[in-house]
């Protein structure tokens, strides 16, 4: 299995839809019960359900998440950890966070 990013170890989970690829990890249809491979297949649903409920978290507090995006995909990754980082700021406040609380930026580049 080759690493997605660099030198981080880090990967992406699929689903059983998706083929098995160096850079893609999906679970293993019909593996044995008792075997690694069954083992391998319940850990990998486990963390994409997981991570299923983290998105669906930040989509229901910042629900333009849930536009398609035509930017870069690092300018994606980047506005997801942005909306990450804010989410566990207001949790931790035990703040709501609302995008009306933000200034408006014109096309001056002025704040209103």
């Amino acid at each position: 299995m080759e690493k997605f990013i660099g030198d981080r170890h880090s990967w992406l989970l699929g689903d059983s839809g998706y083929p098995q690829e160096p850079w893609l990890m999906t679970p293993i249809r019909n593996a044995l019960p008792g075997s690694l491979e069954r083992r391998y297949t319940d850990s990998h649903i486990q963390t994409r359900n997981c991570v299923e409920r983290c998105i669906g978290v930040l989509k229901g507090r910042f629900l333009w998440l849930s536009n398609v995006f035509r930017y870069s995909p690092e300018k994606v990754g980047n506005t997801a950890n942005a909306c990450a980082i804010l989410h566990n700021i207001c949790e931790a406040a035990r703040l709501d966070f609302n995008l009306e609380m933000l200034p408006l930026q014109d096309t001056d580049n002025h704040l209103e």
